[in-house]
């Protein structure tokens, strides 16, 4: 079981870690043409085996060959196997630049189809721009949280990220306004651009590298059904049709016991049709991607590319900010490279190099950072699926012990189960039945972990995802190390006393694997219910305690003798003096007057009332 778990939990890191690399080279052919990536992957790997000559005598043929025959899966048939047979230097770089160009569209126009339908081709572009800006605005701007929390800088800087510039929005002014009119003035925005074929494509891949594209298909569905009735129980001709045509599969809403609504199921639907998409033209995403570089090969060749194209006139600061700008949105920082003083070939060639270096450390980081994340994401998301194994584990454990050996649960049990119930989740459901003879545990089982996940997800969705991970994390491993801690306590002691068994003519063997089984589920049970217990608790799910609202003040009858009433004068006397003394402190406003406490009375100190005697011989008498 747990290497199954441990070879579950490898394969999908390593397909999260392929998906994100997939969406850094959407990025990266977002801001560089795919032709110029490619001009300068093939020269990189001249370079690499040309023995730093011009020479073509002295080049490692093979080497290239073997190189060209990785990125693209085959080899230039022309390139011979003896090098001197080569010609000069420059002319066979540009055979291969112009052989890998003409390899790479010939594959991409096999696979056209194909990708479209990834990149979403189906959909206008217009449509695209609308349900992107649409997904930003429930990423940055989700209308169930408070403005204040808004994070309208970062979703105007994805604007401009995307787009080259930002709208002339400010950000009080988006806190201020509606969502319908953002979108309206969004999408006016969006109407002022012009577009060519190529730009279309670019801007698709950045759509895809900063949104990512599974999140873009829900965004996709959401903008659509975005007018459309919350509770609506089926799809109408039309969008049925859209759905289909764009995600290739019918869509179909259940309404049997379903707790999702509507729009959920079908961008849950629209999510796994996308991946089934995926996986079928994974070959022919990897083509176009050139997905058999590594993404260290690619980032090289995209600063390569990108910086001979700004600096190839000349370095001057506009130039440096538009070279800085790009590689900052290609890799979400600045870099951190000093320009050279002077433009000639050399100090262009260092001030390259210094970027590519600064660029592969940075992408090393954040490849790092990146695979940490997805880790702590995936053991999030191991941990919530735990946590509602022990819910239903719990509620199973409840059920068993208000059974008590029968075989159904008669209304005495039901009393005692919604007992549990209030106890562990702080409140408890209606399970009351007419039936007489007695409720099927199997249905209530279902009733009551239905009510206990409804309420535990409502809570999770108001305190947010990531939060309530945290405290999972943190009360389950809690919970396991001290009920477990008192186990092996517990297993100590059965150990040093099962030989007495032995007195009794039983086997002290079978005697403590039947007494430590015993113990081991009482611990597996306790951990669950103590660490639902207290989810619940936390997270305060369900509201006040059920017994607090039912809580009353019962009235109190109270005595007064004559020696209080002598005390209560004493008390309301000094009160008078202090309010006198302190008279210019009373008349600010909003300044409390101190408690004064009433001087105690000793038994055989005269008696306050003036009557000669001590005090416990009148007024204290009967104290």
């Amino acid at each position: 079981m747990r290497q199954t778990i441990l070879e579950w939990t490898a394969e999908q890191i390593e397909h999260k870690k392929r998906y994100n690399q997939l969406q850094e080279r959407h990025r990266i052919f977002g801001y560089c043409d795919v032709a110029d990536v490619l001009e300068q992957l093939v020269r990189l790997k001249i370079r690499l085996h040309n023995a730093g000559t011009t020479d073509t005598s002295k080049w490692n043929v093979d080497g290239i060959r073997f190189e060209l025959d990785r990125l693209f899966g085959e080899e230039p048939e022309w390139l011979p196997e003896d090098a001197s047979a080569l010609s000069d230097a420059a002319s066979v770089e540009q055979q291969l630049v112009d052989w890998a160009r003409e390899t790479y569209q010939k594959k991409a126009g096999e696979h056209k189809q194909a990708f479209d339908e990834i990149m979403f081709a189906r959909v206008p572009f217009a449509e695209m721009l609308d349900a992107f800006v649409f997904g930003l605005i429930n990423l940055y701007l989700p209308p169930n949280q408070p403005s204040i929390n808004w994070r309208t800088e970062e979703f105007l800087q994805d604007l401009e990220r995307v787009f080259g510039q930002r709208p002339q929005l400010g950000q009080n002014e988006i806190r201020s306004i509606r969502l319908l009119k953002l979108m309206d003035i969004l999408h006016e925005w969006l109407g002022s651009f012009e577009f060519t074929e190529q730009e279309q494509l670019n801007t698709r891949h950045r759509i895809f590298g900063f949104f990512s594209s599974l999140r873009f298909a829900d965004a996709l569905v959401a903008r659509r059904f975005f007018d459309h009735e919350s509770d609506a129980s089926e799809l109408s001709a039309e969008d049925a049709a859209w759905l289909k045509d764009i995600f290739g599969r019918e869509f179909q809403l259940s309404t049997n016991g379903a707790q999702e609504p509507p729009i959920t199921q079908l961008i849950r639907q629209a999510r796994e049709a996308y991946l089934e998409k995926l996986s079928h033209y994974q070959t022919a995403y990897d083509d176009i991607m050139i997905g058999k570089a590594l993404n260290e090969e690619l980032l090289e060749a995209a600063i390569h590319a990108v910086a001979e194209k700004s600096l190839k006139d000349k370095i001057d600061q506009e130039t440096l900010h538009d070279l800085n700008k790009t590689l900052e949105n290609m890799f979400l920082a600045k870099p951190e490279v000093q320009a050279p003083r002077q433009f000639d070939s050399v100090s262009k060639a260092t001030f390259i190099e210094d970027l590519v270096a600064w660029g592969l450390s940075f992408y090393q980081t954040y490849s790092d950072r990146s695979d940490r994340f997805q880790q702590e994401e995936l053991s999030s998301e191991i941990v919530s699926d735990s946590v509602l194994g022990m819910i239903d584990d719990t509620i199973y454990a409840m059920i068993s012990k208000a059974l008590d050996g029968d075989d159904v649960l008669s209304p005495d049990a039901i009393r005692r189960l919604e007992g549990e119930c209030r106890v562990v989740f702080r409140q408890a459901p209606r399970i009351a039945d007419d039936n007489l003879e007695g409720m099927d545990p199997n249905a209530v089982l279902d009733q009551v972990s239905e009510w206990a996940k409804k309420i535990y997800f409502q809570r999770v969705k108001e305190l947010g995802r990531d939060l309530v991970s945290r405290l999972e994390r943190f009360y389950v491993l809690e919970k396991i190390d001290q009920n477990w801690r008192q186990h092996l306590s517990g297993i100590d002691e059965l150990r040093e006393g099962i030989v007495l068994r032995g007195y009794g003519q039983k086997d002290p063997l079978i005697e403590y694997k039947k007494e430590a089984f015993a113990m081991f589920e009482r611990t597996i049970d306790a951990i669950n219910r103590e660490t639902v217990n207290t989810l619940f608790k936390v997270l305060d799910v369900g509201g006040e305690i059920e017994e607090q609202d039912m809580r009353r003040i019962e009235p109190q009858s109270f005595t007064t003798s004559h020696s209080q009433v002598e005390v209560f004068k004493q008390v309301m006397s000094s009160k008078s003096s202090g309010r006198q003394q302190a008279q210019p402190a009373a008349d600010r406003p909003g300044r409390r007057q101190p408690v004064v406490k009433a001087k105690s009375v000793g038994r055989n100190d005269p008696c306050p009332c003036g009557s000669g005697k001590k005090y416990k011989n009148c007024c204290g008498k009967n104290i």
